[in-house]
């Protein structure tokens, strides 16, 4: 077992070890793994990696499960690995990506991303399956996505941009939730093959997807003056997002830190609050809260922006 308060964690040449329950920020690999098997990567909060937030390599029987990624380059990066698992992750604004890696699985994740969701490359065989994906590009060098499996007994993954429908098109089944029209999707008419993947859409979103909201990096951290714009990026994989609520935290000596307070609730996009640092000078702290229909997303452990006010 790796201990609980590592920032960060490089493991070669093992067996049989358990990562989890970490918290790992501001650092350019979270969680690397090589020329390992056996490993369990569980329940970790990694985010604002510069490069890569859990990395695999030249490893078999490896399980990535429950982790929440945010904010970096490649949120899971399988290379070289063989008959591992992916399930039950959160990567935001990250990617997932597979290079030279054959006969994973990957299901139940939920992918948020502004370009790449899926980069890969060289990889055959692995399964992609009842995934949320907010974004329909899955990039491929070498046509090998065309190689993979994008569903399994009938029913596919949840693409936030597939606008078909579940008619029974074709001599499908009507009301089943799987798309019978516009399939497969990514669908395109370039004509490369590489982008018509999931014969199986499913219509609606997989678990109840929570909103996932995040405050924009503040620059300059110094600030002299106020009311400060504070900018929120906020995506719901299924619905759309309501409304965001930014809470702070305040400290005058950046040691000893008060309680999170709500600040103020924003109703319309683009999602931006006036701030004007209620308790004066001195240290501030972030995050947000997206919410759809009462659903909540879940309060991070770490916030999501910083800055001084010192006028």
């Amino acid at each position: 077992m790796v201990p609980v308060n590592a920032a960060q964690v490089i493991l070669g040449n093992c067996s049989n070890v358990t990562i989890q329950d970490l918290e790992i920020s501001n650092i350019d690999h979270g969680i690397q793994i090589g020329h390992c098997s056996d490993v369990s990567v569980a329940n970790n909060n990694i985010t604002g990696t510069t490069d890569k937030g859990i990395h695999v390599g030249f490893s078999q029987n490896i399980t990535v499960s429950n982790n929440s990624i945010s904010q970096g380059w490649e949120g899971i990066v399988l290379y070289g690995s063989d008959h591992s698992l992916v399930e039950n992750n959160t990567l935001y604004r990250v990617m997932l990506t597979l290079w030279n890696s054959d006969n994973n699985t990957i299901r139940h994740n939920d992918l948020f991303a502004s370009g790449h969701t899926i980069d890969i490359h060289g990889s055959i065989n692995n399964f992609f399956h009842h995934n949320n994906i907010e974004s329909g590009i899955v990039y491929s060098f070498d046509n090998s996505s065309f190689s993979n499996f994008w569903s399994k007994d009938g029913e596919g993954n949840y693409w936030h941009d597939y606008k078909g429908s579940d008619d029974g098109s074709d001599g499908r089944i009507a009301g089943d939730g799987i798309g019978d029209t516009e399939i497969p999707h990514p669908y395109t008419d370039r004509g490369d093959g590489y982008f018509r993947l999931d014969y199986y859409p499913l219509v609606e979103p997989i678990g109840g997807v929570s909103p996932t909201s995040n405050v924009e990096n503040i620059s300059p951290y110094w600030q002299k003056s106020y009311p400060l714009n504070i900018e929120i990026t906020a995506d719901d994989v299924g619905s759309g997002v309501q409304n965001v609520t930014l809470w702070y935290r305040y400290s005058w000596d950046n040691e000893i830190w008060g309680d999170w307070t709500v600040f103020d609730l924003d109703s319309e996009s683009p999602w931006s609050i006036s701030f004007d640092f209620p308790d004066g000078e001195g240290y501030y702290e972030f995050y947000s809260i997206g919410e759809y229909d009462s659903e909540f997303e879940s309060t991070p452990t770490l916030a999501d922006s910083s800055c001084t006010y010192d006028d």
